[in-house]
This record gives C-alpha cells, sequence and structure tokens, in this order.
C-alpha cells in the first residue's frame, strides 16, 4: 500500500514539475521575444535620432540615406 501511495505522489510531483517547466518556458519565451523587440525599436530609434542630427546640420539626404539605410521618405519626415 505504501507502495502505491509512493508512486501516486512521485506521479504527481512530476506532474506539477512539468506545468512549472511548461509555464517557465512560456513566460522565459515573452520576455526574450519582448527584449528583442524593444532592442529592435531601440536601435532605430537610435538610428532616426543620428539622422535628425546629420539632416541638422544640412548633410545630404544621400549621404544620409546610405550611412543609416534609412530611405528617403523617411529621412524627409524626420
Amino acid at each position: 500500500m505504501a507502495y502505491k501511495v509512493f508512486t501516486a505522489k512521485l506521479h504527481e510531483c512530476f506532474g506539477e514539475i512539468m506545468v512549472a517547466k511548461y509555464f517557465y518556458l512560456e513566460v522565459k519565451n515573452v520576455f526574450d521575444t519582448a527584449f528583442e523587440e524593444g532592442e529592435k525599436v531601440g536601435i532605430e530609434k537610435g538610428i532616426e535620432k543620428v539622422a535628425k542630427a546629420l539632416k541638422e546640420k544640412n548633410i545630404a539626404i544621400e549621404i544620409i540615406a546610405e550611412s543609416t539605410g534609412l530611405s528617403y521618405e523617411v529621412i524627409s519626415r524626420i
């Protein structure tokens, strides 16, 4: 009888561990994705900030576009 109780408890604990592991992986995935997206947005904002500074110094749009990879339309809107 003790063996059956022990194995039932062990099975219950294993199930809880699997649920916890699944939850952890899901949460980690959300954080990783959010970090990557935030990093991309931050880089884009930084590039736009540099382009704006160059434009304010009357640097040719062609040079800004070539240097930053931004399109002429985006640079014109900045």
